[in-house]
């Protein structure tokens, strides 16, 4: 037995989530203590508890053996997960600190083709598109708030406070608000960023060095390397993947293959030596029409053919 238990293993017990097993871990844990580590381990991860409050609706998990995801595709994960502010009280003589609860992050993810939602300790409220994975801390610090986007796609209507900047820190840079609603994407092996403005105002320092300070309906994005700020056409073009629809206008055939990926929990693999090109200048997909849909309706405006493996979850462009 570890001198030290997993604490999400504590935090599963504390919500009668554990399985038998887990349970005889943490009891045998518990009763094996001879200088009191454990009990104090034990209060500490239930103060924790206290102030950390998750929920969520029943999920619905996608077939494994099967190429489609039940209907609809875009479950919504309700999730209120405040990251509360933990009481800091005496335990066995000592202080829990802030501090260390500040430094200590958990992690939220979502697979393709599922969303969820969010709102933490602050009030801050946070969607998050499938594929996407986030780092939140335990308990936010007295002077800042500060999370990571790994991966994916997430859109964040932050609660002002200008005693603690919010931020949200990726592979290509950091991103600084006090009070705004805005969308990132980031995906780190493509090399590619991306945030859009919809209201407030935010500056984005980059990796490199650079800075932009952004206006409602600016997007700045990185792709090869290459950073650029412009405009955006609508800013439900944005937010619209919030809604579970797939905006088609002026997007290259292969970064729409991508969105598809992530919408549809399916490979793509294009096997032609030139792109597709859409003659569709606006519309949307409404993604719990299924893949196929989808396809036969891009069929209409592009010349493309498709495959599909269903063994391997992989469509074919040719």
């Amino acid at each position: 037995m570890s001198k030290k238990v997993d604490r999400l293993l504590l935090l599963k017990y504390f919500r009668c989530e554990t399985t038998p097993e887990e349970e005889a871990v943490v009891t045998r844990w518990l009763s094996i203590d001879p200088d009191g580590s454990h009990a104090r381990e034990y209060r500490e991860a239930r103060i924790m508890f206290e102030g950390l409050t998750i929920y969520s609706s029943p999920v619905a998990s996608a077939k494994k053996s099967g190429f489609y995801l039940p209907k609809p595709a875009r479950i919504a994960l309700q999730v209120a997960a405040a990251i509360a502010v933990v009481a800091v009280s005496a335990l066995a003589g000592r202080r829990i600190s802030d501090e260390t609860y500040s430094r200590e992050y958990r992690m939220f993810s979502v697979p393709a083709g599922k969303s969820m939602q969010m709102t933490l300790a602050d009030g801050t409220k946070m969607w998050m598109n499938g594929g996407s994975e986030v780092e939140i801390p335990v308990l936010f610090a007295n002077n800042s708030r500060n999370i990571r986007l790994n991966e994916g796609e997430i859109f964040l209507d932050v609660k002002r406070d200008e005693r603690k900047p919010f931020s949200v820190s990726t592979f290509a840079g950091k991103i600084e608000v006090l009070g705004t609603k805005f969308n990132v994407e980031v995906n780190s092996q493509k090399q590619m960023f991306e945030t859009a403005l919809i209201e407030g105002s935010v500056k984005v320092a980059t990796s490199a060095g650079e800075c932009f300070l952004m206006k409602p309906n600016d997007v700045v994005r990185m792709k090869e390397n290459v950073w650029s700020q412009e405009r955006m056409r609508s800013p439900y073009s944005v937010t619209c993947w919030m809604d579970g629809l797939i905006d088609i206008s002026n997007i290259p055939f292969d970064e729409l293959m991508c969105e598809f990926e992530q919408a549809f929990n399916v490979n793509v693999v294009i096997v032609r030596n030139e792109l597709p090109e859409l003659t569709f200048n606006r519309g949307k997909i409404r993604i719990s029409d299924g893949v196929e849909s989808a396809l036969n309706l891009l069929k209409l405006s592009a010349d493309f053919e498709y495959d599909i493996d269903r063994t391997a979850n992989t469509i074919y462009i040719r």
